[in-house]
């Protein structure tokens, strides 16, 4: 079984772990957003902002940071490793943005309500895409030279130009697609319901019900196995993303997010940090 060792990050209210360029990034409730280079020491950073923090993307040397707001979106930038942050808010015109992807180089596209799809190759500067879908757009990943995004009524749509035009693929169900994630040349989709949906290709998806009906609030992979975390302190993970198995966490807690990077999975809740260097041992 694995085993969880609680760790503090010195606030509370995280909502989002990514890693990238080398450093951990942890969003959350209030404006809250913190750095670490090695997951044990954690800097909290000032962003000019209350609003609630979510997703995280870094591309063309540049971090940027949406908060789960209403109109307009909120969005935060960095050049320099999350140390100082601009907020970008007034120069947009688009909604609440639910998640961010890049392709790591040259793109990051952002996804929200009412079929909101918007592109960028610095962060700064964002232009509105056709997505062609009403539907809300909530997940968003990039792999196998494709764009995906995921959202309501079981909508997915691909983009193999940088996310600049769109074409639907059909995921076999009518569910509301939530997280998306691209990890050791798969795709993988949570759902309501405990919902999980699978693909190599981005277009052809097969589906399974994982974590006892439970939604899936991350997924992470490294140390040669997928990890991913919902609610309750629910944790579950699988070799080859199809056969998943439950593990212990020692928290009752909700588990909001889970990232695999500098050798290192960290997963997080509300007011702690769990780490571990394989996904079988923890501390």
């Amino acid at each position: 079984a694995l085993t969880w060792t609680t760790r503090s990050y010195g606030s509370t209210g995280a909502r989002e772990i990514t890693y990238a360029n080398n450093h951990y990034l942890l969003t959350g409730d209030g404006g809250l957003l913190l750095t670490s280079p090695d997951a044990t020491t954690w800097t909290r950073r000032s962003t000019g902002t209350t609003n609630a923090l979510r997703r995280a993307a870094y591309a063309n040397n540049t971090w940027v940071v949406i908060g789960n707001q209403d109109f307009p979106a909120t969005l935060l930038t960095s050049t320099d490793s999350g140390a100082t942050w601009t907020n970008r808010t007034a120069s947009i015109t688009f909604d609440d943005l639910r998640s961010l992807a890049s392709d790591g180089t040259a793109s990051i596209i952002g996804v929200g309500k009412n079929g909101t799809l918007v592109r960028s190759t610095n962060g700064t500067s964002w232009a509105t895409v056709t997505s062609g879908t009403s539907d809300e757009l909530q997940g968003a990943a990039y792999g196998a030279g494709k764009y995906v995004v995921s959202g309501a009524n079981g909508r997915i749509l691909t983009s193999s130009d940088g996310g600049v035009t769109w074409t639907p693929a059909s995921s076999g169900v009518s569910a509301y697609l939530g997280g998306l994630v691209y990890l050791n040349n798969v795709f993988l989709i949570s759902g309501e319901l405990g919902l999980l949906l699978k693909s190599t290709d981005g277009t052809t998806w097969t589906s399974s019900t994982v974590a006892g009906g439970n939604q899936l609030q991350g997924i992470a992979y490294g140390a040669g196995r997928y990890v991913a975390v919902a609610a309750g302190g629910r944790i579950i993970t699988s070799l080859d993303a199809t056969t998943w198995t439950p593990a212990t966490s020692g928290t009752t807690a909700d588990l909001n997010g889970v990232a695999f990077g500098n050798g290192k999975f960290l997963a997080t809740s509300a007011t702690s940090v769990f780490t571990s260097p394989d996904g079988l041992v923890w501390t």
